[in-house]
C-alpha cells in the first residue's frame, strides 16, 4: 500500500517500434500531470549489446524526457516486470499492446 506522502511511481516499457515514441511521450505527460516519478524499462532476451537503431532512438527520447532506463535480461517478461515493479513499488505500468507476448 502506498503512503500518502510518496509520489506515484510510473514505469514505461521501451521497445524498438516507432509507435513506442508516442507511448513514451504519453507516459511523460501522464507523469507530469500526476506529479509522478517516471522511469523506463527494457527487457532483452539476450545479453548481447543493444544496437538496434529504433531502440537506441527510443532510449534517447526516454532520457530526453527525464526517464532513468533499466535494462533487464531474460525471456519471461511478465515475471521480470512483476518482480521489478514490486521491488521498486511501481504504481502504474505503461506498455504497448503485444509487449508482454514477445
Amino acid at each position: 500500500m502506498m503512503k500518502e506522502n510518496q509520489p506515484p511511481q510510473l514505469l514505461v516499457c521501451l521497445s524498438n517500434s516507432a509507435s513506442n515514441r508516442q507511448t513514451l511521450r504519453l507516459a511523460a505527460d501522464l507523469a507530469a500531470g500526476r506529479q509522478a516519478k517516471l522511469s523506463g524499462i527494457y527487457i532483452s532476451q539476450s545479453s548481447t549489446l543493444v544496437n538496434d537503431p529504433g531502440l537506441l532512438a527510443n532510449f534517447r527520447l526516454a532520457e530526453d524526457l527525464g526517464m532513468k532506463i533499466t535494462i533487464l535480461y531474460g525471456t519471461d517478461r511478465v515475471h521480470l516486470l512483476s518482480e521489478y515493479a514490486k521491488q521498486k513499488k511501481i504504481t502504474t505500468l505503461i506498455y504497448e499492446r503485444g509487449y508482454l507476448k514477445g
